[in-house]
């Protein structure tokens, strides 16, 4: 798929922003009592990052770097 240039960004923020939030949720269950949930969270938000990955073909950050270098 062909995506201008602001959605493979936004598409990776989104990705990025995803990705921190499983790690501070996992690394925050221990301390606060809810470690089965944290896993649980955690497999579930990575596991759509992985399909997401998958439909675009691959990582977007490597997109946005290939198109950058392309100029």
């Amino acid at each position: 798929m062909k995506f201008d240039k602001s959605t493979n960004q936004k598409i990776s923020l989104a990705m990025g922003i995803l990705s921190f939030f499983a790690a501070f949720v996992l690394f925050q269950g221990d301390t606060w009592g809810f470690s089965p949930l944290a896993k649980q969270i955690f497999s579930s938000i990575t596991g759509t990052i992985s399909l997401v990955n998958m439909y675009f073909f691959g990582s977007t950050a490597e997109k946005i770097k290939n198109e950058r270098s392309e100029k």
